[in-house]
């Protein structure tokens, strides 16, 4: 709610009031990008911890090196196609980096054992990996792979508002 009235409000208000509510906003997407990333992030660094490696299981260390990895193919990619002044490259880039929700939803399912891989993030990664290599041949593949793209933005967007309707 509070992200709502900051986003309304920021509309009209003036520069010093501007700056407060585009830091509310951007706490908030902040610590909405955290709940996503921190425990695979933390499970990646402490499969490195001498002890610690031991703690986690074999799904947890495997979450955390392929959200891990997602997250610095993806960040390189996006920074390379941004200097570069490459759109695919960042966009490539950016579905790595929003592939993070569908690769935390693969194995983090306490009821679900990790050889039964849910379908639903399961296909949205195939689609993403389809949207990618639409991309790489271009020419008349593109519109395809815009498609392709809205259709993984809007599952993935569908994923993470998925547990809210599991109760």
């Amino acid at each position: 709610i509070l992200y709502q009235i900051a986003i309304k409000l920021s509309k009209n208000a003036s520069n010093g009031l501007k700056i407060i509510l585009y830091s509310i906003i951007g706490i908030y997407v902040g610590m909405l990008l955290i709940s996503w990333i921190a425990p695979p992030l933390a499970n990646f660094i402490l499969s490195f911890d001498k002890e610690g490696k031991y703690a986690l299981s074999k799904e947890e260390k495997i979450n955390g090196y392929s959200v891990c990895s997602a997250l610095l193919i993806g960040i390189t990619l996006a920074i390379l196609g941004l200097f570069n002044d490459v759109v695919n490259l960042s966009l490539i880039g950016l579905i790595f980096i929003i592939a993070v929700i569908p690769l935390n939803k693969l194995s983090h399912d306490e009821e679900t054992p990790y050889i039964k891989l849910n379908w639903l993030p399961l296909s949205i990664l195939l689609v993403g990996l389809l949207a990618i290599i639409f991309m790489i041949l271009g020419g008349e593949n593109y519109t395809v792979s815009i498609t392709l793209l809205t259709a993984y933005f809007f599952g993935t967007a569908l994923l993470s508002w998925s547990g809210v309707f599991k109760r």
